[in-house]
């Protein structure tokens, strides 16, 4: 008996939104009220959950049953467009109502009407103020003026010489709070090498390392960067604006983590010079930090005594200061994360003596953090990389059942769009306290350590989500675990000549 071929119909698809439409239009089986101002909307909860990330999050969460979902910050008119768009797929923007509809489309993560209003903001000639609240040079302006006002840090480093030679160069560095804007306004402009830079970690005999190390994307070649303030282990790295903040971590190999640090430094690589700024308010070591939007976030982790927090707190860099968010879930640490579209992912991690599955995402424009489909399997010190429209999990170690420690060796990948996980046993990985960075369509995975033979690993892997699995590229100049990595733009002038390395480091206890 021959297999049963599907025919698809060209046509159904819209017959089916046209039908759900009309629905809609006669207030037809609606079971769930969207509030903005105090306009009630009556919709579909199907529909809602299948089209905004906001509401599926919601709905299938502890509000499930709510029949009423009040939205704060959002206009009526704004909250009608998108819903419209909901049922038909047609946005109708102007300049007049482009700011409502765009804010309306973030608060409900309608990812397909951010889309189209960021293409319609790049076309339509706005006039000043219309899109948003202040104009951006006035914004920028008031900022720089008050960022005059402060006082920053003094206690800065060099790894490479400063020029001093670019026009406005002096007057640079001697307003350090204004720095971020001003690298993007005045700063000289450099041909840039896409890098992979690694920071710190454990190396043999759980000597900490210092370095700063950069791979050449182009051809695999590492280069020694310069060293850190101190040398760090568990630590985090953020990108943004153009400098290199490490953050916190443990400056003496004590496993027991009671002595983190909450000291944050910036690195310019316009000028080649190390900038001790603001340190965050809560000491931390095994957190996650990450750039959201305009800031840098630092979730959970270790603090003094080795005590776990569920804490969260922003750095601000056009005012060089800390503030407290609204805290994670649970107190967590060994947690890995990644932002995506605008949202803070945070999954796994340890907490109460167990290995989490949990999958938490941060809405920054509602200020709370809400639940998503959990992690296929528990783990903990793995890693988690955003590449194209997908999430990659990777490796990390769990509990068994009898109270040992064993690797999650499975690679789970996540969609935002539709919030399931897939599994890739094709590209399975055993490895733990490891790092991974996703630039364009690849993966890096660098480090690590093997519970199994008790060794940290050396070698530099990269995979193509389409080809799914991994291919060996090179090797760190050594050993390393609990390390940080990013992905950074590193001007060419500022790249000394490549370093020698071992061809075939030996690795060294992974305890």
């Amino acid at each position: 008996m021959s297999a049963a071929q599907p025919v698809v119909s060209a046509t159904y698809p819209q017959k089916l939104l046209e039908g759900v439409g009309n629905l809609w239009q006669l207030g037809v089986l609606c079971d769930v009220t969207l509030e903005a101002g105090g306009v009630h909307f009556p919709a579909h909860r199907v529909v809602l959950a299948s089209a905004s990330g906001y509401c599926r999050s919601l709905f299938l969460g502890d509000a499930g049953l709510e029949t009423t979902v009040q939205l704060q910050g959002i206009q009526p008119g704004g909250l009608e467009n998108v819903l419209s768009f909901l049922y038909s797929g047609k946005l109708h923007l102007s300049p007049d109502n482009l700011w409502e509809t765009t804010q309306a489309a973030e608060v409900l993560l309608v990812r397909d009407a951010i889309r189209l209003c960021c293409a319609f903001q790049g076309t339509a000639t706005v006039p000043p103020g219309k899109v948003t609240e202040a104009p951006q040079d006035e914004q920028y302006v008031q900022l720089r003026q008050e960022a005059l006002k402060l006082q920053g840090p003094v206690q800065a480093t060099s790894t490479v010489e400063t020029d001093l030679t670019c026009p406005k160069a002096l007057s640079y560095h001697m307003h350090a709070g204004t720095q971020p804007a001003l690298q993007t306004e005045h700063g000289c402009p450099q041909a840039t090498v896409p890098t992979l830079l690694v920071l710190g970690g454990r190396g043999p005999n759980n000597q900490l390392n210092g370095d700063v190390w950069a791979m050449i994307l182009a051809n695999g070649t590492w280069r020694r960067m310069g060293k850190l303030a101190t040398p760090l282990y568990n630590h985090s790295v953020a990108v943004l604006s153009g400098f290199l903040y490490i953050l916190g971590g443990q400056s003496k190999f004590d496993p027991a983590g009671q002595h983190p640090s909450n000291e944050v430094f910036r690195f310019d690589p316009q000028h080649g010079t190390w900038l001790q700024v603001a340190g965050m308010l809560q000491r931390r070591s095994r957190f996650h930090g990450a750039v959201l939007g305009e800031a840098i976030v630092a979730v959970g982790g270790g603090t003094l005594l080795g005590k776990l927090t569920s804490t969260v707190e922003a750095y601000e860099p056009i005012r060089d200061t800390w503030k407290w968010l609204v805290p994670f879930p649970v107190p967590v640490a060994d947690h890995a994360g990644t932002t995506h579209e605008g949202l803070l992912y945070i999954a796994g991690g340890f907490s109460s003596g167990k290995t989490l599955n949990l999958l938490s995402s941060y809405l920054p424009r509602l200020h709370r953090w809400v639940p998503n489909h959990p992690l296929t399997f528990s783990r903990c010190e793995h890693s988690l990389a955003a590449s194209r429209n997908t999430l990659f999990c990777v490796g990390g170690r769990t509990l068994s059942p009898a109270g040992a420690w064993v690797h999650v060796a499975e690679t789970e990948c996540y969609s935002p769009s539709t919030d399931q996980w897939t599994v890739l046993r094709l590209i399975s990985l055993g490895r733990c306290q490891l790092s991974m960075v996703g630039h364009e369509d690849q993966l890096y995975v660098t480090g690590g350590g093997s519970l199994g033979t008790r060794t940290k690993e050396a070698t530099v892997l990269v995979s193509k989500p389409a080809g799914w699995a991994w291919q060996e590229v090179g090797f760190l100049p050594q050993p390393l675990l609990d390390h940080a990595s990013c992905i950074f733009a590193l001007p060419c002038c500022g790249v000394p000549a490549p370093q020698e390395k071992e061809a075939h480091p030996q690795p060294s206890g992974c305890q």
